[in-house]
């Protein structure tokens, strides 16, 4: 079997800025949740409509997904939410589904 070489995204393929937002509950009368004002953490990402594997994996409730490395001293948790820093999503935010670790390479 021959062994292919896997791609990886780097910085330079991280080219939308993203702004994750922790979860807080909701005080009014029905349940729910919402970002939170103050940003949790803020980077570049590689962004783009899921593949199969990605809906596959998420039961297809993907939306969007998004490649960018992990903060250092912070995590990245699926009770959170991010929005893309670009006019077209302005005000949009996302529920981070699940949270993928590269821990065969550490790159991403």
């Amino acid at each position: 079997m021959k062994q292919t070489k896997r791609s990886f995204v780097t910085g330079g393929q991280m080219r939308t800025p993203v702004t994750f937002y922790e979860a807080k509950p909701d005080d009014g009368f029905m349940p729910g949740e919402s970002p939170k004002a103050d940003k949790y953490y803020q980077c570049f990402a590689n962004v783009y409509p899921p593949s199969q594997k990605d809906l596959d994996m998420t039961d297809r409730n993907a939306k969007i997904t998004m490649v960018t490395y992990l903060p250092i001293g912070r995590d990245i948790t699926d009770d959170m939410y991010f929005e893309i820093n670009l006019p077209r999503y302005k005000g949009k935010f996302f529920n981070v589904i699940s949270v993928e670790d590269d821990t065969e390479y550490h790159r991403n």
